[in-house]
């Protein structure tokens, strides 16, 4: 059985970054998933990509921070 490469043993290191929510975050990202779904854009229950994406870019924008999908 071949072993699988670790990231130590390359030299790579993944840095996690803290993010915080804060109420007036959660209020405006609730905000914006109501919009997504009135768009549809919730099938089956899920939130598509292109959801998450607009949901980032629109929360940036408000909150004039670098939100991006992951933090979502």
């Amino acid at each position: 059985m071949q072993k699988l490469p670790t990231s130590k043993k390359y030299g790579a290191t993944a840095k996690r970054e803290h993010f915080t929510w804060t109420t007036l975050m959660d209020t405006a990202f609730i905000e914006a998933m109501l919009k997504e779904q009135d768009k549809g854009n919730r099938p089956n229950g899920t939130f598509t990509s292109e959801a998450y994406t607009t949901m980032a870019e629109e929360l940036s924008k408000s909150l004039k921070r670098d939100i991006r999908k992951e933090n979502l």
